[in-house]
């Protein structure tokens, strides 16, 4: 897992060509004016953004990907994304819909705030529980192909 703002992302050119288009597209678009839902970037590459209502970390569940990468990143602030290694969540079901799989664990992780120009680099061996918080969030993520 990486995190940080959209001034750091820089940095992180060079660990994976398609990271790169991700960092590239983010930095030379308004991401702000994306419609909600999906827009593909190319073959590796899409976005899903979203506008939801942010909750209790009792209330959200934890998810993993197997296929992607997920680069979240914060149009607004409030939201707070829970971390932990995947190896420390137990129950995770079959995957669904091809790349997305959930517990019901308990167990608390980190939480990681996802502000305005903030973003959360996660990778398949990274458990997450996004959309905590009170208001309504409003985010971008990136699903980065990572087969």
């Amino acid at each position: 897992m990486i995190a940080g703002t959209k001034n750091d992302l820089k940095r992180y050119r060079g660990i994976d060509e398609r990271i790169d288009r991700c960092i590239d597209y983010i930095l030379s678009h308004d991401l702000s004016s994306l419609p909600l839902g999906r827009t593909d970037i190319d073959d590796d590459l899409y976005i899903s953004s979203s506008a939801n209502q942010l909750g209790n970390e009792e209330d959200k569940r934890w998810e993993a990907h197997e296929k992607h990468l997920d680069l979240q990143y914060g149009l607004t602030d409030g939201e707070l994304i829970a971390w932990l290694p995947i190896s420390e969540v137990e129950g995770f079901g079959e995957f669904l819909d091809g790349d997305i799989r959930f517990s019901n664990d308990p167990v608390k992780g980190a939480l990681i705030p996802l502000n305005k120009d903030c973003f959360v680099l996660l990778f398949p061996e990274d458990a997450h529980k996004p959309g905590i918080g009170s208001g309504k969030g409003h985010k971008a993520v990136f699903k980065i192909s990572c087969d």
